[in-house]
């Protein structure tokens, strides 16, 4: 082994990479000197045997440095950097150890590119340490370079990935936030914050759900949480991070949000949140739409009362829910008096006012909520009390009537009289089965008795001779 020399010129190094490396290496692992040889004498260039061919550099296994005779024909005894590459090189690697041998300090792991007879980018990590003999004096220098050109790449695509990702994050309309075990933020991304415009300062990584969530109750972020148990509605929406789930929430400001919670296999749970207004405004005006569809469907056009269709529908499924209940039903059917001769004399918009005033009229004189008006067909109208006996019916019949006459200044004024003749009829299952269609018939010849003698009166089936 050549003697080291102290020089501040330049630099010669050992020969045997094994004998640098020492114990602290095992069989199989690998000592790297740069490509060029550019660190001359003090480290003998070696990588494994699969490297040789494609780059050019010849490879030595650390067993086969350690036995030297391989090494020993690579490398003559006092040869430098500046024998062993381009001057430019050599001047940057002899400032380089120079700086070293003059400060004894180490270079750890310094990082450099070179391309190989390929043209293609490496990247290595280079040590060297200043030697010392047992007196303490510096007698040299040596130094280990690694290949770390597939660690370099894996570490540029996950730079590539998180870059990516982080664009995503920041680019996509959603909020996302992410939750440790503990409940404690993690990550959020700006749409996150923005969704919540009162507690946004507060929704940080570090910041706990349960400290947001009760911020959110007091400054009213959020409707319908109660106002007497803030510690108990946050509790029982934090334990939700542990449970995969959708809520929609109304914020103050009217805009409504789809929170969706997915918790991971690592004991975090990701919470994204979209802006969900616009899809409920549009679910509200279909349901209104619908509601509205429904009423035209099911409301005479001319007085706003129920038509003959929902006349049907609900007569047949009160008299059913009565009978199951032991209830009875009663049926009224009215008919104005000479409304034909009325419409031929004033004419139709005239008639249709007086239809118009007529409901307005029996609508005043129903009480209860579960009663229905219909337009029965033309100038006649039906009136269906559930739970009513006919005794009752008969009473709503002449409050009815009563109305009907006290409107008399609204009609024209030449007119006689508007008045409206009553049919009753009433259903009790305890004494006969009928169907809708035998209570409407024995309603009319109430109707029609009524009408036959003298018009302007009530008339019950019962009272039918």
């Amino acid at each position: 082994m050549p003697e080291m020399k102290k020089t501040m010129g330049a630099v010669p190094v050992l020969a045997m990479a094994a004998l640098l490396a020492g114990p602290a290496l095992a069989e199989g692992e690998v000592v790297m000197q740069d490509p060029g040889g550019a660190y001359g004498d003090a480290l003998q260039e070696v990588m494994y045997d699969s490297f040789e061919e494609e780059t050019g550099i010849d490879v030595v296994t650390v067993q086969e440095a350690r036995s030297g005779p391989r090494i020993k024909a690579q490398v003559e005894a006092g040869k430098t950097e500046w024998d062993l590459t381009t001057p430019e090189r050599a001047a940057q690697i002899d400032a380089q150890e120079k700086a070293v041998l003059r400060s004894g300090d180490p270079l750890l792991d310094y990082e450099e590119s070179m391309l190989d007879r390929n043209g293609r980018v490496r990247w290595f990590r280079t040590a060297k340490a200043p030697v010392s003999d047992n007196e303490g004096n510096i007698i040299g220098l040596a130094g280990v370079t690694v290949d770390h050109t597939d660690l370099k790449r894996l570490e540029h695509e996950l730079i590539e990935s998180r870059n990516q990702l982080s664009l995503a994050l920041s680019e996509m309309s959603d909020g996302l936030a992410v939750f440790d075990a503990n409940g404690y933020l993690l990550y959020c991304n700006e749409q996150y914050r923005e969704a919540f415009p009162l507690t946004a300062n507060l929704r940080v990584p570090g910041a706990h759900i349960k400290d947001i969530l009760l911020a959110c109750a007091r400054l009213g972020e959020q409707l319908e949480i109660p106002a007497t148990d803030h510690e108990g509605w946050a509790d029982r929406v934090a334990s939700l991070l542990r449970v995969p789930n959708v809520v929609t929430v109304e914020l103050f400001n009217g805009r409504y949000l789809q929170l969706r919670n997915r918790p991971a296999s690592n004991d975090t749970a990701v919470v994204i949140v979209t802006d969900v207004t616009d899809l409920k405004r549009a679910e509200r005006a279909l349901i209104d739409a619908n509601a509205d569809l429904s009423r035209q469907a099911t409301t005479d056009p001319l007085t706003g009362l129920l038509n003959r269709r929902a006349f049907d529908e609900i007569l047949a499924r009160e008299m059913a829910r009565c009978g199951r209940a032991g209830e009875t039903l009663s049926l009224i059917l009215l008919d104005v008096d000479h409304f034909k001769a009325y419409n031929d004399t004033f004419g139709h918009q005239a008639g249709d006012r007086c239809l118009v005033i007529i409901a307005h009229a029996m609508q005043a004189a129903l009480h209860r909520a579960t009663d229905a008006i219909a337009r029965y067909g033309g100038e006649e109208f039906a009136i269906i009390l559930p739970g009513t006996s006919r005794e009752g019916a008969i009473a709503v019949a002449e409050r009815i009537r009563a109305a009907i006459s006290a409107q008399a200044a609204l009609f024209e004024p030449s007119s006689r009289s508007v008045t409206a003749s009553l049919g009753v009829a009433e259903f009790d299952l305890s004494r006969a089965p009928l169907s809708p269609a035998d209570l409407i018939s024995a309603a009319d010849r109430a109707l029609y008795a009524a009408k036959t003698g003298g018009r302007d009166r009530v008339v019950a089936a019962g009272q039918v001779r």
